[in-house]
């Protein structure tokens, strides 16, 4: 065991307890500069320095305070992790009631402008081809939908308000505008997915329903859809020239400023007659002497190429009016807008439909001018063969048109009866034929009226009698189609048959899906 001593300096007392210092060692005293005998004090002095029982007090009590402070600064850091959760619990709930209650909304009461209404379109084919429920968000996609991106959020914003429309998740709280931490005032469009409005329904077949209602009312506004096309051909020429200048010859972007004139040039060139992969001919002629002038020019500004290129593009228009422009196709690295495609869809099916009842017109003029001389000849004659029967085929068969439920038609040869069977003739369902106001020699003949589902309905045939009759039933099973002429019976004649078959082509080409058209 080693013993330890201290000795106590009388003359020398400490500052803060006035008591005299304990020295341990030599160190001790060496440290307190009075090792020497001449340092060493003969009266009482004050020290400089705290003695070290003061010292360890010091530092004993700097040690509780340390520990109070991180005390106090860990509770603080505390509470303010409650009150955050609290507050991001506050608004997930918001935000998330705000979700909630669109379920509750009505259906929409006003139909989509047609901008909308394509967009919307476009959204619910690209749902149900990749067999999801929701759309989006905009800024994740690699694509827009319109002409620029701005106006993508400004059409999902006025569906929404239509109730078109409805946010969905996955989103976060910074989707959101918050009034205050428990009120949700908006939803930033371009930050979360979009989904159907619930009460249009939530199944693969309610988003169907509803792109066919939007594809009918878009085909009905054909102006509408040229304009579309037109806005959406004149934004993918600007696209392509712009990658074009980027991407192929590493010139900057087209300047902001010029983009207006680029719009007019392309939009004029439309106008004149030029087609789109025309435009995109003159666009590529202009992007090259643009980078040509300014590989032969040094000093040029940054930007200039690419102004440059949009002042070409207007000069080689003119340039060009009078010559043979060939026809660009649109590369893969120029992305048009979504709605590009829906638009052409829309435009050849309308085409298609168009001339289809063009041909059904001119039949039924064809008929309705025979049926005026058989009507003349008819009285002539009416002396003569006053008391002559009806001609009818001797062995009771008829030529007669079906159209069955998937929306094929096909003539068939066979008796009155068969014909009732296959319309679906029976004790519950009685037969009713209704009078062609395309051709009065013509009946019409279908099953008594019954409940029609989506499932059931068979709407080309309601189509194919909204044109002969004027009149759109829904009609389930099979639809038959007679003659009732003196001359030759029930049995259709040639051109009444044509006729049935133009009107079957548009009333097909109006009930195609656009994903199958």
């Amino acid at each position: 065991m080693q013993a330890s001593s201290h000795a106590t300096v009388l003359t020398l007392v400490c500052l803060q307890c006035a008591e005299p210092f304990t020295v341990r060692n030599r160190t001790d005293l060496a440290s307190l500069r009075i090792w020497n005998a001449d340092t060493f004090p003969r009266s009482e002095q004050t020290s400089r320095t705290p003695c070290p029982t003061c010292r360890e007090e010091a530092a004993h009590t700097r040690e509780l305070r340390d520990r109070h402070e991180a005390e106090e600064q860990r509770r603080s850091a505390e509470r303010t992790r409650q009150e955050k959760e609290a507050d991001i619990a506050a608004r997930v709930s918001a935000a998330s009631n705000w979700l909630a209650r669109h379920a509750e909304q009505p259906e929409p009461g006003e139909l989509p402008e047609p901008a909308a209404a394509l967009t919307l379109l476009t959204m619910l084919t690209i749902m149900i081809t990749s067999d999801t429920a929701s759309f989006g968000p905009l800024n994740k996609l690699s694509y827009q939908l319109g002409p620029t991106a701005s106006s993508d959020g400004d059409t999902l914003a006025e569906l929404h308000a239509q109730g078109w429309i409805a946010p969905t998740l996955p989103a976060t709280t910074a989707d959101f505008v918050f009034a205050d931490k428990n009120t949700v005032e908006a939803v930033y469009t371009e930050n979360v997915p979009w989904r159907l409005a619930h009460a249009c329904g939530d199944t693969a077949e309610d988003r169907q329903t509803i792109a066919e209602h939007l594809r009918l009312l878009l085909l009905d506004e054909p102006d509408s859809l040229r304009k579309l096309a037109e806005d959406l051909n004149v934004a993918t020429a600007i696209t392509y020239l712009n990658s074009l200048l980027v991407t192929k010859y590493n010139e900057a972007p087209l300047p902001e400023h010029r983009l207006p004139d680029a719009h007019t040039y392309f939009r004029q060139a439309l106008h004149q007659g030029f087609t789109f992969g025309q435009t995109l001919a003159v666009a590529w002629s202009a992007a090259a002497s643009a980078v040509a002038w300014g590989q032969r020019t040094p000093g040029l500004k940054p930007g200039s190429v690419s102004s440059a290129a949009i002042t070409n593009r207007e000069r080689r228009l003119g340039f060009a009016r009078d010559r043979k422009v060939p026809e660009y196709d649109l590369p893969h690295w120029a992305t048009p807008p979504a709605n590009y495609n829906t638009v052409a869809r829309l435009l050849e099916q309308h085409e298609a439909e168009s001339h289809a009842l063009a041909r059904f017109r001119a039949l039924q003029q064809r008929i309705a001018s025979r049926e005026t001389e058989e009507l003349e000849l008819l009285g002539d004659l009416a002396d003569i063969q006053e008391d002559a029967p009806p001609r009818r085929p001797s062995d009771g068969q008829i030529t007669f048109g079906l159209i069955t439920p998937d929306g094929d038609l096909r003539f068939r040869t066979g008796t009155t009866e068969e014909m009732a069977d296959e319309v679906g003739m029976s004790a519950s369902h009685e037969l009713l034929s209704l009078p062609c106001e395309a051709d009065s020699n013509m009946s019409i003949h279908l099953a008594s009226p019954q409940p029609t589902t989506p499932a059931s309905a068979n709407v080309v045939a309601s189509s194919v009698m909204h044109l002969l009759t004027g009149w759109l039933p829904p009609v389930n099973g099979v639809v038959a189609f007679t003659a009732t002429a003196p001359a030759h019976g029930p049995t259709l004649q040639g051109d009444q048959q044509e006729m049935l078959q133009a009107a079957h082509a548009v009333a097909k080409l109006r009930n195609t899906p656009i994903l199958t058209s």
